[in-house]
């Protein structure tokens, strides 16, 4: 059997299909019942092929469209009660009925449409009234007495909680006549007991403000005003004149009148009492007793009571009454006339050195004629004093170095930067004594200079060289430069410090002359060439100039020590402790004893500052604690304030010099 024969394909070419409309599917309606509307997209295509592709809406027929929109839910929906907003409260105050709308509504096409009210018999109908509360009551409320008549459902008064409203509270008119004002303001209470209870049970947002009203605008009728003095007494009981007039009152403002028209009425007196309350005791100083001694200071007895001023009459009354802790003294200083004054003179202390060159002290005391204990300085400072401190030679040390750290005032000390010097270099410091000592050239770096006079050869001392001079604090010392070459281009120069003012020098050295204003200078020479340096002489005198200390302000020069602080009676200055080392030597204090006590009377007014005079830094030391303090570098103040300027012996501490350690 032949094959079947194969089918033979040719190409055709068809017209393309014309374009036609192509509708979505609809959306949810609008609404569920009473009339909506769903939307559904409709949009123009063609087809091309297998594919439908969207073209302009202009390709297709318009009249065969078919609508975007269309309505759905028709079904009326179910009614329901509409209750609009309640009128005003049946009552002026606290709880009562308000009136309100009650209809039948049903929602047709979008709207609330009223109908009848068999459409929501369904439904429970909600009252017409409703109870309501006035929670601020106008004034004169509680006089009303009124009592709202109460619809079925609502509670009884006596049944319902507690209502609590604002009530209005009145002052008394500020006058009796003439346009007075008074006060409105609000207080919480029970409506139904009318008691007062705390603000906290009613509403803060409803609270009304304060509110003045003008009360009594009746016109006054005249009578006696008054002007009354200054009292006789600001206490205990006084009396006071007073001028009396006949006013009256117009527009506001007092009028004065004829005294006739006040006649109907009584006329005051014209004295009156005043300030009747009771004066406090105080503390009265009467007078003192004879001087103990007829020269000199000597001790005064006196009388002190308490006092008090009762009915215009001074009376003593028992010490109880006044405060114990401001009670004058019954025993104060006198002085009759000035005895004679003179220095007593202690014999010299030991040298600070077991060999080579140290210091001594000696005490100095103002002793009068008939006063076995030293006085104030200030008694015989019609004459110099003698000096305190002086140098002192004890013998060659041989080649042995000193070990310990605590130096002495005259040891040379050499800066970081110095080369020492061989064991068998001499050392010459010039004393104060009459004695002297043939030495070479001294070599004056590192140390501190105590004589009146000397000589200062700072030539050859390459590098950084310090010296320091040092005096009573009643003198100045005058400088005169002998000679001086310093390159001033290659910063070679010579400074001197004297504790308030710094002088730098380069140029024209040799010839000038200068004078301190305080008792010690520093001297720091910069050289770094060769064959330079500066040679000057100094000599200390008495300062005829302001002085820059005080006479309680004590001057320390030696190595180690114990000092206290000093006292003074005079209230407008402090007192201080100077201390002045060897160049880069080292200054430790350390508190050994504070006797103060310290309240929140005087715990900020009383504490001691120490200055470190290198660096310009202060520290400040309040309250009990022992405290140890370490300087920076050879200079150093401790300055005392408050209570330790009165109460001598309140404060003691130990100082010693320590080696700057290579």
């Amino acid at each position: 059997m032949p094959p079947p024969p194969v089918p033979i394909k040719t190409s055709c070419q068809l017209s393309p299909c014309p374009p036609r409309w192509d509708a979505g599917l609809f959306g949810p309606c609008s609404a569920s019942c009473g009339g909506g509307e769903r939307v559904h997209p409709v949009r123009c295509v063609q087809e091309h092929g297998t594919n439908v592709v969207e073209v302009q809406d202009a390709e297709c027929h318009p009249q065969t469209a078919p609508n975007a929109v269309e309505k759905c839910n028709l079904q009326h929906c179910p009614a329901r009660w509409r209750v609009s907003e309640p009128g005003e409260c049946s009552v002026v105050c606290g709880p009562g009925e308000t009136e309100r709308v009650v209809s039948c509504v049903r929602s047709e096409h979008g709207q609330e449409v009223e109908v009848d009210q068999s459409f929501c018999s369904l439904q429970i109908k909600p009252p017409d009234t409703v109870p309501c509360v006035v929670d601020v009551c106008p004034i004169g409320w509680e006089s009303k007495g009124e009592t709202p008549i109460l619809k079925s459902g609502v509670l009884p008064r006596s049944r319902q909680a507690p209502v609590y409203v604002w009530s209005p509270v009145i002052s008394q008119c500020s006058k009796t006549c003439g346009n007075g004002t008074l006060q409105v303001w609000f207080s919480c209470v029970d409506h139904q007991t009318r008691l007062g209870v705390t603000d906290v049970h009613c509403d803060p947002t409803t609270k009304p403000p304060p509110q003045y009203e003008t009360c009594n605008t009746s016109p006054c009728p005249r009578m006696w005003h008054s002007k009354q003095g200054v009292c006789s007494v600001t206490c205990g009981g006084g009396v006071a004149n007073r001028v009396l007039y006949c006013a009256g009152e117009r527009d506001g403002e007092e009028e004065v009148v004829e005294d006739s028209e006040c006649s109907d009425f009584p006329k005051p007196t014209a004295v009156v009492s005043c300030n009747n309350h009771s004066c406090p005791a105080r503390w009265r100083v009467f007078s003192a007793a004879p001087c103990s001694a007829s020269c000199d200071l000597g001790l005064a007895q006196r009388t002190v009571s308490c006092v008090q001023f009762v009915h215009g009459r001074e009376s003593v009354v028992p010490e109880e009454s006044c405060h114990a802790a401001i009670k004058p003294a019954t025993t104060v200083p006198c002085l009759v006339r000035v005895c004679t004054f003179r220095w007593e003179v202690k014999p010299w202390s030991q040298c600070s050195v077991p060999c080579g060159y140290g210091i001594q002290s000696r005490a100095v005391s103002c002793m009068g004629p008939s006063h076995p204990e030293p006085l104030s300085p200030q008694f015989c400072m019609h004459m110099p004093k003698p000096i305190t401190i002086q140098g002192c030679y004890m013998g060659g040390c041989g080649d042995a170095a000193p070990t310990s750290d605590v130096i002495t005032a005259v040891t040379p000390q050499q800066q970081l930067d110095h080369p020492s010097p061989s064991p068998t270099e001499p050392i010459t410091i010039l004393q104060a004594t009459a004695a002297t000592i043939p030495t070479p050239k001294p070599r004056a770096c590192g140390q501190l200079l105590l004589e009146e006079s000397g000589i200062v050869d700072l030539k050859d001392m390459t590098g950084r060289c310090t010296v320091s001079i040092g005096r009573p604090l009643d003198e100045v010392i005058y400088i005169k430069m002998q000679s001086g070459s310093l390159n001033c281009s290659e910063k070679e120069f010579v400074v001197f410090f004297d504790r308030l003012a710094l002088v730098k020098k380069c140029e024209q050295v040799a010839g000038s002359e200068l004078t301190t204003r305080t008792n010690v200078l520093l001297v720091r020479q910069n050289l770094l060439i060769s064959g330079n340096g500066v040679v000057f002489t100094y000599n200390s005198q008495k300062n005829i100039k302001k002085s820059h200390h005080q006479d309680c302000d004590i001057q320390l020069f030696s190595p180690t020590g114990v000092f206290e602080n000093p006292t003074t009676a005079n209230a407008n200055h402090t007192c201080r402790v100077l201390i002045n080392a060897p160049p880069s030597v080292k200054i430790k204090i350390q508190a050994l004893h504070i006797g103060l006590m310290f309240n929140s009377t005087n715990s900020q007014s009383t504490y001691i500052m120490i200055r470190d005079m290198n660096v310009l830094k202060t520290n400040v030391f309040k309250g009990q604690q022992l405290f140890q303090w370490h300087s920076s570098g050879n200079m150093a103040e401790i300055e005392f304030h408050g209570d330790y300027l009165n109460a001598k012996g309140s404060f003691r501490a130990e100082y010693s010099f320590m080696r700057l350690r290579h």
